[in-house]
């Protein structure tokens, strides 16, 4: 896509053509069309069956799609002309354009030999979400979403912590899971000490629940997050955890995607400084709970550097994960 956005730009293409490569499978059967467009757009084409009906445009901010268009492709060698459903990124952010990439390779797994345009349709209907949520605001900040992610990178099997990532959106709790049956509040922080912000919802409650704290160093000479989030990427098998992924890393990062993207932190710092404690041991304040009526909620700070703690490998073991 890079390469053909380049010549697109570079070249005076006509309407309706695109400067295009071919994906191929290993054994040369052509799946889809990679490039750019005159204006400066990523599409990728995707030679589809028609069918009863056409499919009903897309049009997003980020993300847009047509479905059964006639348009010329040009390799650079020769043009050929084709009817196809075409999926564009419009935005010029480079990690939302990596983003795009990584959505289209996994359509193009996803989809059957010889696809009908409601093929297409279906699969793109499934990763709306994701892009939908690059519009919203941030829910997030750099250093909680550094901290959500060391825990992920951590876990011997991250598919696991990946399918229990805010899967209840109301939860104020970071990682639920049913079985084993073990709930994660990950905490980060600059801060060289480990005194955290703790709600009294996320103090209090019934079940076997844990804070993980998380130092954070910021600094040029890192590792990007979105090297690091896409190296948690690589090692998930199934492409269902993988959508799921990027879709919570979308709906954290919102219309911030790009910038948390870029930024950068120290991965040794993070991962020597993960910790787990249990909710039980940490200091917290005596109250009754639930809170009586009148009060919405309650916030308090806890030092949990006197606090006995597990450490990532035996945390994981004590759970059989």
């Amino acid at each position: 896509m890079a390469a053909g956005s380049e010549r697109a730009l570079t070249e005076d293409l006509p309407d309706q053509t695109l400067a295009v490569s071919a994906i191929t499978t290993d054994s040369g059967r052509v799946l889809a069309y990679a490039g750019g467009t005159a204006g400066g757009e990523a599409v990728v084409a995707i030679v589809a069956r028609t069918g009863a009906s056409t499919p009903v445009p897309v049009r997003m901010a980020a993300l847009s799609a047509d479905f059964g268009v006639r348009y010329h492709l040009d390799d650079g060698v020769r043009q050929q002309t084709l009817r196809v459903s075409v999926l564009r990124c419009s935005t010029v952010d480079p990690e939302v354009r990596t983003l795009f990439a990584s959505f289209v390779h996994e359509l193009l797994l996803a989809l059957p030999t010889d696809p009908a345009e409601t093929d297409v349709a279906d699969e793109l209907a499934q990763w709306l979400g994701l892009f939908w949520r690059l519009q919203a605001p941030a829910r997030t900040d750099v250093v909680g979403l550094v901290g959500e992610l060391t825990m992920i990178g951590a876990a011997q099997r991250p598919e696991v912590w990946v399918r229990g990532w805010h899967s209840v959106p109301t939860s104020t709790i970071d990682f639920v899971l049913t079985e084993p049956p073990v709930e994660v509040e990950v905490k980060a922080t600059r801060s060289s000490t480990r005194s955290h912000t703790i709600s009294a919802d996320q103090a209090f409650s019934l079940g076997s629940r844990y804070f993980a704290s998380v130092q954070v160093e910021l600094r040029d000479s890192g590792t990007t997050i979105g090297d690091f989030a896409r190296g948690i990427a690589d090692t998930l098998g199934a492409s269902e955890d993988r959508e799921r992924f990027w879709a919570i890393l979308a709906a954290e990062c919102g219309a911030s995607f790009g910038e948390f993207m870029t930024e950068r932190f120290v991965v040794d710092v993070s991962d020597r400084s993960l910790a787990f404690f249990r909710r039980e041991d940490i200091p917290r304040p005596e109250l009754g709970y639930p809170l009586p009526p009148g009060v919405s909620g309650m916030t308090f700070r806890s030092d949990f550097s006197a606090s006995p703690s597990r450490a990532p490998d035996d945390f994981f073991a004590e759970w059989g994960l």
